[in-house]
């Protein structure tokens, strides 16, 4: 065991003043600062790309070829054009007229959107409710038989009250809508939006502006 020892220090001994070892540490070195990526055709004959020559298979490493992407451009005026482009597109659907009233709209709360919409049924089903609360002075101070056909009239009023639950429904519903388009019209939540987002949202908003007829744009 000693033997094998000694030799294997002096055979590093002996690498060390040639410089083999040297050699092999930089080789090593720069193979892996270098980052060849490696280009292969499939068995289906599409291209394939690799930064490591063992992740070819073995049918195909043979003509595995290296590229040279010294002089390929990263595109960066290019992506910032794209992305001033979408701002400037955004910035114009933001000032149209359907953004414009979706900001109004989202600052609403429920019940002033219900009351702006639905102004009408609100008022008749205060006055079924306030009918259904004097029921009780109505039956003794005009006798049971007299209230039981007011009853029978006030049947109507429950009919009122669903087209009361209803109109609450639609008018949440509508509200979430609006706060939904009024943030795809700001400015701030797009910027903060990653860029591969953005032109999603642009889309999307160009969608429900063009649903909702609210493309014209102000003009400065």
């Amino acid at each position: 065991m000693l033997r094998i020892v000694l030799m294997v220090v002096i055979a590093l001994a002996g690498c060390l003043e040639s410089g083999d070892v040297t050699e092999l540490f930089e080789t090593d070195e720069s193979a892996g600062t270098t980052g060849t990526t490696y280009r292969y055709r499939t068995a289906e004959g599409r291209w394939a790309f690799t930064g490591n020559l063992d992740m070819v298979p073995p049918e195909q490493r043979a003509s595995a070829e290296p590229m040279d992407l010294s002089n390929v451009s990263l595109n960066t005026d290019l992506g910032n054009a794209i992305n001033e482009s979408m701002a400037a597109q955004h910035e114009r659907l933001a000032a149209s007229d359907g953004c414009t009233a979706a900001d109004e709209e989202a600052g609403q709360d429920t019940i002033a959107r219900m009351w702006a919409n639905h102004r009408p049924a609100l008022g008749i089903a205060a006055l079924a409710l306030l009918l259904l609360f004097a029921m009780p002075m109505l039956a003794r101070r005009i006798g049971a038989p007299l209230a039981g056909r007011v009853v029978m009239f006030a049947l109507p009023i429950f009919g009122l009250l669903g087209a009361l639950t209803f109109g609450l429904t639609e008018a949440r519903l509508s509200l979430a809508g609006a706060r939904e388009t009024a943030d795809l019209c700001s400015t701030e939540s797009f910027a903060r939006a990653p860029a591969r987002e953005r032109a999603e949202r642009l889309e999307r908003l160009e969608a429900v502006l063009a649903r909702e007829g609210a493309v014209h744009v102000v003009d400065d």
